[in-house]
């Protein structure tokens, strides 16, 4: 201080200039205010750091507590990647918080230890989150998919179990699957599928249906070997033994064992009845089948024919069985054997002479077809749904498939084929017995009488209607081919911005003849002079604006002149929209002393929608305001 004080005054004293004395007071005040503006400075930066702080779990982690809430609820891909970038952010900025405390630590030694909590909290915070999302599964992206089948009770399933019947609608993840579609009446199906994330393709599946079949598994005791008869005819199979596609129904199952070496076979019962009711059914019957001695004064004849299936007489006594079979327990003695089949000629009856213990054979061989008495008549025809008429009234019907068959008797006929919009057809045929008459026909459709015209236009892309009906549009080259039916034909020619044109002709069947038309454009309306004017306007806008079936060539909104003391059909149409129609009545003019200033307006609303018929069936309605001003003009 002493030192200061003297070199100030020899500086002084230098520059002629007289100091007072510095006073250790003014010395200390100098340090306070500096060690103050310092202690300011780390003050504001505290400040900003702690505002940063805040900052900092507003922006990254009460969000970051949001999403991880949601994504507990509804963990999805995007909401994962989402918290992870949040989390990187929060990685990010703990080396900047621990900067910051050893930046200001050394002037607040108090808060060291409170910022360094904040940080190793942030730090537990981080990793406990990280933690969490790898324990929440993420769930695998998904395809919507439906299976169709046609069998509404058909199971369907994927490798990993159950899905529905009939027609499932769901979601399976991305990723191939293997579908799998039974039902027990018909054939299974299965094929991989690759599910894509969204929408996928609709799966159709037609099962087919199985083979209407079950099996029968028949067996005796104690002898085996006897042979089996399904419905009386043999299978060729003897006991045990499996008969297998035996079609559904009830049928009737018999064994024999030819009696050999004295020694006969007996079964018990004689027949069992099975019934077969569900696609690959299995039964299982079982014969008491007994040896026993031939009583040495009985024998036996075996009766065959070809086909088999016989009756069999011997004498005047019917056989229990058709042939081929054995009748059994014969006294000894001579027999007459006659056999009969229907459809084939009764063959000359044989004498048989019975023997004691011998089983004696009566083979017929092979039987004569009667002579056929019928002849077939086969009719193939394009298109099929054909009424056949004979002598003027309906006889039969061809189906859809066009396919016909019937058996007649021998003899000549006529018949005529109708179908609606098709000319008749008249077919003539000779029955012969024994034989097949077949016809492949084509049946020939009516068409009216038409000519051709040929429409040139002067512009191009005009269209052509007839009676509010849409023919078509004149191409770039202002030419439109058109076929129409014989007769006189009123055809209206439209194009935007140009006058509608109408134009009379008469078509003749098989001619050709051109048609031209020269369009003229709109100009620019003139004063209109004793007339109303109407204020046309719709809702959608854009309408067609038609008077009396003319286009106006111009579109809603827009405003028309019409006469007065007149009626009008006021049309209105677009396209996707119900047409809209009102007859509009103008009124006379009103007198001479009628100011132009004065103005009569009217305002009418209506509304096109839909009847309720046609709500029913699902049209939508729609709703049109017009609204029309009328001015006099002079």
């Amino acid at each position: 201080e002493k030192a200061l004080i003297e070199d100030a005054e020899k500086t002084a004293i230098g520059l002629g200039i007289k100091l007072p004395p510095i006073k250790p007071k003014t010395i200390l005040w100098s340090l306070a205010g500096i060690i103050g503006l310092i202690s300011f400075g780390y003050t504001v930066s505290f400040a900003t750091e702690w505002t940063a702080k805040e900052a900092l779990d507003e922006l990254l982690r009460v969000p970051l507590e949001d999403r991880l809430r949601d994504y507990r609820k509804n963990p999805t891909k995007e909401k994962r990647e989402a918290i992870l970038r949040f989390l990187d952010k929060l990685d990010s900025t703990v080396p900047i918080a621990e900067k910051l405390i050893k930046s200001v630590s050394w002037l607040w030694p108090l808060t060291k230890h409170a910022w360094n909590l904040y940080v190793e909290n942030l730090k537990f915070v981080i990793e406990e989150d990280r933690k969490e999302l790898e324990r929440i599964p993420t769930p695998e992206p998904m395809g919507s998919v439906r299976i169709e089948t046609n069998v509404p009770d058909a199971n369907i399933w994927y490798e990993l179990g159950f899905l529905g019947k009939g027609t499932w609608e769901g979601n399976l993840s991305v990723g191939k699957h293997t579908i799998t579609i039974s039902h027990d009446a018909y054939e299974p199906w299965s094929e991989e599928v690759n599910i894509i994330e969204g929408d996928n393709p609709e799966i159709k599946v037609w099962l087919v249906l199985k083979e209407q079949v079950g099996t029968i598994s028949v067996s005796s005791n104690p002898e085996k070997g006897a042979m089996i008869y399904l419905d009386g005819k043999p299978t060729g199979k003897e006991t045990d033994n499996t008969l297998y596609k035996v079609p559904l129904g009830s049928h009737e199952i018999s064994i024999f064992k030819e009696a050999f070496g004295g020694i006969e076979y007996i079964s018990e019962p004689d027949k069992i009845n099975v019934e077969l009711t569900e696609v690959g059914e299995s039964k299982e019957v079982e014969f008491n089948l007994i040896s026993r001695e031939i009583p040495p004064e009985k024998g036996a004849i075996s009766v065959t024919s070809e086909p088999t299936g016989a009756t069999i007489w011997y004498d005047s006594t019917q056989a229990e069985f058709p042939t081929n079979t054995v009748i059994k327990d014969l006294d000894p003695g001579e027999y007459e054997v006659r056999i009969h089949k229907t459809g084939y000629i009764d063959p000359e009856p044989k004498r048989v002479l019975v023997q004691a213990g011998k089983t004696i054979p009566v083979d017929f061989g092979v039987l004569e077809p009667e002579p056929p008495t019928k002849g077939k008549l086969v009719i193939d025809i394009i298109p099929g749904d054909v009424y056949i008429y004979e002598k003027g009234k309906e006889k039969y019907h061809i189906d859809s498939s066009g396919h016909f068959e019937v058996e007649l008797d021998p003899g000549y006929y006529e018949f005529i084929l109708k179908k609606k919009n098709y000319k008749d057809k008249n077919i003539y045929v000779q029955i012969k017995p024994g034989l097949t008459e077949t016809k492949s026909l084509v049946m020939t459709q009516e068409t009216p009488d038409y000519g051709k015209v040929i429409i040139l236009t002067n512009v191009p892309y005009v269209d052509v209607k007839r009676a509010y009906i849409y023919l078509g549009t004149t191409n770039a080259n202002g030419i439109l081919e058109l076929s129409l039916p014989q007769g006189s034909h009123t055809l209206i020619f439209v194009k935007e911005d140009y006058e509608s044109e109408r134009k009379d002709i008469y078509v003749r069947a098989g001619e050709e003849q051109q048609l031209s038309v020269e369009m003229t454009p709109i100009s620019l309306p003139s004063p209109v002079y004793n007339a109303w004017a109407y204020h046309i306007d719709t809702i959608p806008s854009g309408a067609k604006i038609i008077i009396d079936g003319v286009f106006t060539g111009k579109w809603t909104p827009d405003t028309i002149y019409l006469s007065p003391e007149a009626e009008y059909m006021l049309r209105l149409e677009k396209v996707g929209y119900y047409p809209y129609e009102m007859v509009i009545e103008t009124e006379a003019l009103p007198s001479p002393e009628f100011s132009a200033s004065e103005e009569k307006s009217e305002s009418l609303s209506s509304s096109a929608s839909s009847s309720e018929e046609e709500s029913k069936k699902e049209k939508l309605a729609y709703e049109k305001e017009l609204n029309h001003d009328k001015q006099y003009y002079t």
